[in-house]
Formats: structure tokens, sequence, C-alpha cells
């Protein structure tokens, strides 16, 4: 499993999950020394990936412990504070950091290197939590109990499991052929369609349905 495609996000989180069992115990009742051995494990799995092979995806769960561990501590302590911040300041963070990161990419020093890992992961920490806040907001104010968004929620599993392979298929024919922005939105939509459309057929059977893990 060192290159899985998009079904690197279950191998890893099914690692995450087994990883923070473990400490889960001790990342709830100690705070700044769970802070800390979160770090140290992201850093583990920074150099360990550069290192040796990512086999299991075991160095990337590693990294990713460390986004667990922040929705974890929300969960314990609430998430009051975050919501006190209005969501446009959230929004207007996670550009920012992602602009600078992507402007030290230009640079090859070693300190524009290590400055840039850094924005780099506070750009996915900020950007996660921004998704939260502004989702929630949205949420509070939008009626999601529809047939359509039903109908997408109860198949999001099986899309996620099948949209790239029929993504390469609308690549394959169109690339080149028409404009990319055009090849985007053909590339949504028709592997949304044609995922839907397969996880569909396979949940119509217990066989099918068990092995793409539904119920």
């Amino acid at each position: 499993a060192t290159g899985p495609s998009q079904l690197w996000f279950l191998i890893m989180l099914f690692d995450v999950f087994i990883l923070f069992w473990l400490l889960s115990d001790f990342f709830w009742n100690h705070h700044l020394a769970g802070a800390a051995a979160v770090i140290g494990i992201f850093g583990c799995g920074i150099l360990g990936g550069m290192i040796f092979p990512n086999v299991f995806m075991i160095f990337t769960a590693m990294r990713y412990m460390l986004f667990f561990w922040i929705g974890f501590k929300l969960r314990q302590i609430g998430t009051g504070m975050i919501k006190r911040i209005p969501a446009i300041l959230w929004l207007l963070a996670s550009v920012l950091l992602f602009v600078i990161t992507q402007y030290l990419g230009k640079f090859e020093t070693v300190f524009l290197k290590i400055l840039k890992i850094g924005t780099s992961n506070a750009t996915n920490i900020v950007g996660a939590i921004m998704a939260f806040v502004v989702l929630q907001k949205i949420a509070d104010k939008v009626h999601w109990n529809h047939k359509y968004f039903a109908f997408f929620s109860r198949r999001s599993m099986p899309v996620y499991l099948f949209h790239q392979q029929a993504i390469y298929f609308f690549i394959y024919w169109l690339n080149g052929i028409v404009n990319p922005y055009l090849n985007a939105a053909i590339n949504f939509v028709g592997s949304l369609v044609l995922s839907s459309v397969i996880a569909s057929v396979l949940m119509k059977f217990p066989i099918t349905r068990y092995l793409i893990g539904e119920k």
C-alpha cells in the first residue's frame, strides 16, 4: 500500500484510529504533554517518510495524527472559542497562509524550505478549522434534509472509492481536445454521475454492498 492512489486515505485513517486509540487516554488527560507528543509523532512521520518506504501509509498516518488530535481536543473542550472568531477571518487566514506557502516555494534556501514546511502545515490546520467553522455556520442556516443531498450522502463512500477511476477515462478522452476549464467541469460532473451509478448498482445487492463497506 505504498501507492494506493485515492485509497491512501482509508489505509491512513485505519492506522490513525489504531495509533490514536492506544494514546487516547494520555491525550485526554494531558493537554500540553499530548501536544508535544503529537508534534513529535508528526516530525517522525516526516523524517520516516524521507528515509523508509511508506508501507501501509504508516508515516502518512503519523503526520495526520496531528489533525485527529486537534479534532479530539475540540470535542473535549468545546468549540466556543473558535466559533467566536468570525468565519471570514478564518477564511482570510487560510488564504493568506496558502499564498505565503506558494511564495516560499520559489526559494531554495534551507531556512525557507523549513519555513515552507511550517506554513504549509499551518495552512492545513487553519484550513481544516476554517472548513469546520464555515460549514457549521452554513448548516445552521441551510435546510439539508433534501432528497438530492440524501442521495449523494448515502453514496459518498462508494463515490469516493470509484471516482478517480472514472476520471481517468475523461482525461484520456478529452485532454488536449477541449478547454482545460471545461475539461475540469466535465471531469467533475462525469465522474460524479458515473461513480454514483456504480454505487447505486453495487448497493442494490447484499454481497456487493458488503464488499464496499456498506450495511
